[in-house]
């Protein structure tokens, strides 16, 4: 695969994916009641904050920012499901919970660390 198609291939995913995550925030604060609003915007404020971040340093964050950013999201959702007594915003924070686990693991992994001399 040629430089410019693998280019083109990774700008459609992203636009695929900042379209569909701003389609579903917004259905969610134009058909939803206050905890799909206060929902979206603590997912979407998470999404925009991480993305501002890694525009500001040209570089992806290091694993520790999206921890930080993941256990963030799932301690707003874990709020408002204790807030608002929602299946599905627990459910949202249990998604969240997971992703925070993953990369909790991956923060973790040996093969990170370099062991020896430097």
């Amino acid at each position: 695969m040629t430089s410019e198609a693998r280019f083109l291939l990774n700008y459609i995913v992203l636009a695929f994916g900042w379209g569909s995550l701003s389609f579903v925030c917004t259905f969610a604060w134009i058909r939803g009641a206050a905890p799909e609003r206060y929902g979206a915007a603590v997912f979407f404020a998470s999404s925009i904050a991480y993305a501002a971040l890694t525009l500001i340093t040209r570089e992806p964050l290091p694993i520790s920012q999206e921890v930080f950013f993941d256990g963030a999201a799932a301690v707003g959702f874990l709020i408002l499901a204790v807030r608002y007594n929602s299946t599905w915003l627990g459910a949202a924070m249990v998604a969240k919970g997971i992703q925070l686990g993953l990369h909790g693991v991956h923060l973790t992994d040996e093969a990170d660390f370099k062991i020896g001399p430097v």
